[in-house]
């Protein structure tokens, strides 16, 4: 099963989640790259609790390291759109759970109708009623409450 998130908290990695069935659309803030953009460098699981005396540098070129997140004005990585786009035209989605999202965020928020175009449903849990997504199923409320109630049975 594959998950297309958002988020950028890497709870997803912790949590257990198998990284091939794993798009993380805005990349993980837990992970470093280098802002020198003719070098590669990147590290994974870097320890967050860096201190302030010190901003961590590159070890290839020098240059200033910083989170691998796509911040506002940036492009998503084109290797997970790739990745999202195959999925959806090769494998038959069936459901797609819309949790916590205004559906207002591109690319992301184009998938949800690319799946309803091909016969998928969707199902949203948002404790905003003001969602933007048309859905089959709308439960509003904390992921945390509704989640666990609505899966109880796959």
């Amino acid at each position: 099963m594959l998950t297309v998130t958002q988020n950028f908290d890497g709870l997803s990695e912790r949590a257990g989640h198998p990284q091939e069935y794993l798009v993380d659309m805005h990349g993980n803030l837990f992970n470093l790259r280098c802002t020198n953009v003719q070098c590669n460098f990147r590290k994974i699981d870097f320890d967050p609790n860096l201190g302030t005396s010190e901003v961590p540098k590159c070890p290839k070129c020098s240059a200033l390291l910083r989170p691998a997140v796509v911040w506002f004005g940036e492009l998503v990585p084109y290797n997970h759109i790739v990745a999202t786009n195959e999925a959806i035209e090769t494998n038959r989605v069936d459901l797609v759970l819309c949790i916590g999202i205004s559906a207002e965020v591109w690319p992301a928020a184009g998938y949800i109708s690319e799946v309803v175009k091909r016969g998928g449903k969707v199902a949203v849990f948002n404790p905003d009623s003001g969602t933007k997504v048309k859905c089959d199923w709308f439960f509003k409320g904390g992921a945390e409450q509704w989640l666990p109630i609505a899966l109880n049975n796959i």
